[in-house]
């Protein structure tokens, strides 16, 4: 669900940042870009945290603390 949430929240802000790129001034763009890249990197983290506690299971070994690892900071990330 948090994740659900940070994709659409990226695709929001490349969209603000696509329709207010010819108004804004540089230091609001270079804003924009910032943030954007910082979504992207925490939504493809929680990505690969929740990818490799599934992996674990789907193989048998154990995964409860990685899959609390993801959950955990997919839910902060979510909340932030």
């Amino acid at each position: 669900m948090a994740l659900g949430w940070l994709k659409e929240h990226l695709i929001s802000q490349l969209n603000t940042l696509r329709n207010e790129s010819n108004s804004a001034n540089l230091s609001e763009i270079f804003s924009y870009r910032i943030q954007t890249c910082r979504y992207a990197t925490q939504l493809q983290t929680a990505r690969h945290l929740v990818y490799h506690a599934a992996i674990l299971k789907d193989s048998g070994r154990r995964f409860t603390k990685e899959s609390a690892m993801a959950k955990l900071y997919a839910s902060e990330i979510g909340n932030a």
